[in-house]
C-alpha cells in the first residue's frame, strides 16, 4: 500500500493518477477516504497548482526536528549557536563540493538524466514538424514532444524542468545538446551562488553592554516577562496536522 500511495502521489498525468487511486480504493477503501480528506492538492503532483519539482516532504520543520534532537536540551542561546555553527559547516561543505565540480549540471540532476538517457535508447521517434516529435515506447504508447515550447505530453518535463526520456530521444534525433533543456536552477553555477555567502560567529557582548530597543531608545536586553508552565518541559515533539501515533505490536 505504501508503494502504491507513493506512485499515486508522483503521477505526472491525471489518467495515471486516476488508475492508481482507483486501485487504492479497491484494496483499502479507508485509506482512500483518508487521502481524499487530506486533499489531493496537498500530497499529489498532478493536482498541485505550483512547482513541486521532485520533492515530496511533510514539513521542513520535521527535518530540523531530527537534526536538532541533541540540541533540544540546550539553553536557548546555546541552541541558536548550535544551529548557526551547523549551517556554517553545511555552507562550507557545499561550497567546496561545488568548487571542485567540473560539470555544468548538478550531480543529482545528472543522475536523473543518465537514467532517462538509458530509457530513451529503447524508444522510437518520428518527426511531426521541425521541432515536434512523436516518441513511442515499447508498450506502444506514444508521447508528443514540443522542443520549442519545452513540453512533453507525459508532463514530467514540465513538472521537473529536467529532460524526460521522451525529450532526450527527440533532442538526439535533432542533434541538439540535452543540457540546453535543463532549467538554470540545476546548473552548478547556480548552486555555487547559493552558498557563496559566509556565516560568521555572533560577536560576544560585554557584561553591561546595551542594545537598541524596538522604540529606538537604548536599554538593557532582558528576558520577556513570561510565566513558566508547571511540570518538566516536554521532550516529545508535537505531532503535525494529519499525523498520528502508531502502536507497534510486539511478537
Amino acid at each position: 500500500m505504501a508503494g502504491l500511495v507513493y506512485a499515486t502521489a508522483r503521477a505526472f498525468v491525471l489518467d495515471g493518477f486516476n488508475k492508481k487511486f482507483l486501485e487504492i480504493q479497491r484494496i483499502n477503501p479507508s485509506c482512500a477516504t483518508y487521502l481524499v480528506d487530506v486533499g489531493f492538492s496537498h500530497w499529489t503532483k498532478v493536482h498541485f497548482m505550483g512547482k513541486r519539482y521532485n520533492i515530496m516532504d511533510n514539513n521542513i520543520a520535521e527535518s530540523w526536528n531530527q537534526v536538532l534532537k541533541e540540541a533540544r536540551e540546550y539553553p536557548l542561546i546555546y541552541m541558536l549557536e548550535y544551529i548557526r555553527t551547523m549551517v556554517m559547516e553545511w555552507f562550507t561543505v557545499q561550497r567546496t563540493r561545488a568548487a571542485r565540480s567540473s560539470s555544468v549540471i548538478a550531480p543529482k540532476c545528472h543522475e536523473i538524466m543518465e537514467e532517462n538517457f538509458e530509457s530513451a535508447m529503447a524508444m522510437a521517434v518520428r518527426p511531426i514538424s521541425d521541432f515536434e516529435f512523436q516518441v513511442q515506447i515499447r508498450s506502444g504508447e506514444c508521447f508528443t514532444v514540443k522542443l520549442v515550447e519545452g513540453s512533453c505530453s507525459c508532463n514530467e518535463f514540465q513538472s521537473l524542468s529536467i529532460p524526460c526520456a521522451h525529450v532526450i530521444t527527440a533532442a538526439n534525433r535533432l542533434g541538439v545538446s540535452i543540457d540546453t533543456f535543463v532549467d538554470v536552477a540545476y546548473f552548478e553555477e547556480t548552486i555555487r551562488h547559493s552558498y557563496e555567502e559566509n556565516i560568521y560567529p555572533v560577536p560576544s557582548v560585554g557584561g553591561n553592554s546595551t542594545v537598541g530597543t524596538a522604540s529606538g531608545t537604548r536599554g538593557d536586553l532582558n528576558p520577556p516577562f513570561t510565566r513558566r508552565p508547571p511540570g518538566r518541559p516536554k521532550k516529545i515533539r508535537i505531532l503535525s496536522r494529519g499525523e498520528f501515533k502508531v502502536k507497534l505490536c510486539s511478537h
